[in-house]
């Protein structure tokens, strides 16, 4: 996967500096162990679609090899002498590895500049904060900006960039009407004050659109981390799911592979699923860090990343259409900023047609007492887990969400990000 440049130059820097200096082995932890390796799952790179067809509008206007070579060159004197201003350090003034790794990178950050830059102004654009912080909304609007004013966007981002930038974009500009729904307000709906839960749920025709309001005392980071780990969802759910991950994760941007067995139904799916990540805390009609779960397109054969997408499973069906909408609102209790969260799901589905006929003949009662069992479980289960587990406190440790995680953690604490 191919991150933007500023970040790719700013990370090597670290590296760099950290090799050099650190006295204690690293805390994050190798993503490599959880990618899929089945040969049905994860076919050979020959097999893979060329990405330039996938994103020709962007690729004829930006040659991303040139402008990784322009960088190098441009930015190889600042990173030299970053280095050698940490090497200086007497040992008696080291700082402890995580908040060397942090100066570091302000180091480095102050002495870099990004290629739309010219040495009368080493500050990085407005485009690659914002996606470097994962906050895509707001580098959405900037890439318009600048797409409207004949702007280069190409001296900005690379072509893998863009394209997430515009598909995060643009999935979360959909889902703002659903953000915009009540539980009350679906046909089917219940409260359950013990659990602090409110869920709806609404079937129309194919398209099922279930709304779920709860809030968790526990931390922040944890049941955040627990939504985005898709492979960890079988831990607080009825169903039988299985996940893998599809590729190489992104710090924001992961595909899954999700084989699922309904409860209840007995129905099976097979489906890639994208989970994206936003910073939307600054956002006023969300302020809340939101995630995305959705499908890819039906003519699409393969993810974003160039993964071609398998056949189906034996017995399974492939979904039309998910796209699951979470926010994420801290809500401070006892005075702990990361302690407690507002969490709102959000799911639209259009199921097929073999699915909607059994859930359409079911009576309401029927429908109300399968999504009771479903939504109970999981307000249940997530304060469970994010108590017990010690496979998710390893995934908050994990390169490259972690990083992320601490930006985050930052953000609602109030503190600089280690």
């Amino acid at each position: 996967m191919a991150e933007d440049n500023f970040d790719e130059i700013t990370q090597v820097g670290v590296v760099a500096t950290e090799i050099r200096l650190a006295e204690t082995p690293t805390l994050l932890v190798s993503r490599q162990g959880l990618s899929e390796t089945a040969a049905d799952d994860k076919p050979d790179k020959a097999d893979k679609p060329d990405k330039a067809d996938k994103a020709k509008h962007i690729l004829e206007s930006c040659d991303a090899g040139q402008a990784d070579e322009d960088l190098r060159n441009r930015h190889g004197q600042s990173m030299q002498e970053a280095e050698a201003s940490a090497l200086e350090f007497p040992e008696k003034d080291r700082l402890p590895r995580r908040d060397l790794a942090a100066s570091a990178m302000t180091q480095v950050e102050k002495t870099t500049d990004t290629a739309e830059n010219t040495t009368d102004a080493p500050t990085k654009h407005p485009l690659a904060i914002a996606v470097s912080l994962g906050r895509y909304v707001e580098a959405n609007r900037e890439l318009l900006k600048m797409e409207g004013s004949g702007d280069d966007v190409c001296r900005i981002l690379d072509a893998a960039a863009i394209e997430r930038v515009r598909r995060i974009g643009a999935k979360f500009t959909s889902a703002e009407r659903l953000f915009k729904m009540k539980p009350q307000e679906l046909k089917v709906n219940e409260e359950n004050p013990t659990l602090k839960l409110k869920w709806g749920m609404k079937l129309d025709k194919t398209l099922m659109q279930m709304v779920s309001v709860t809030e968790i005392d526990g931390d922040f980071l944890k049941v955040l981390t627990l939504d985005l780990e898709a492979d960890l969802e079988d831990k607080i759910s009825e169903d039988e799911i299985s996940q893998v991950m599809f590729g190489q994760p992104h710090a924001h941007d992961v595909s899954w592979r999700k084989r699922m067995v309904k409860a209840g139904v007995g129905t099976k799916a097979d489906d890639i699923m994208m989970v994206s990540v936003v910073d939307a805390l600054d956002e006023p009609e969300v302020k809340a860090v939101c995630t995305l779960k959705y499908t890819l397109a039906a003519e699409a054969t393969a993810d974003p990343f160039g993964n071609v997408i398998p056949p189906l499973a034996d017995g399974h069906l492939r979904t039309p259409y998910v796209m699951t909408a979470t926010t994420f609102t801290p809500l401070g209790l006892g005075g702990d900023k990361m302690r407690g969260v507002r969490k709102v799901e959000i799911q639209e589905v259009e199921l097929p047609p073999t699915v909607a006929k059994i859930l359409g003949m079911m009576p309401n009662f029927l429908l109300k007492k399968l999504c009771r069992g479903s939504m109970e479980a999981k307000a249940k289960l997530i304060p469970e887990v994010i108590r017990d587990s010690e496979e998710l406190n390893k995934r908050l440790q994990m390169s490259p969400r972690s990083e992320f995680l601490e930006q985050i953690r930052g953000r609602i604490a109030g503190t600089p990000s280690p």
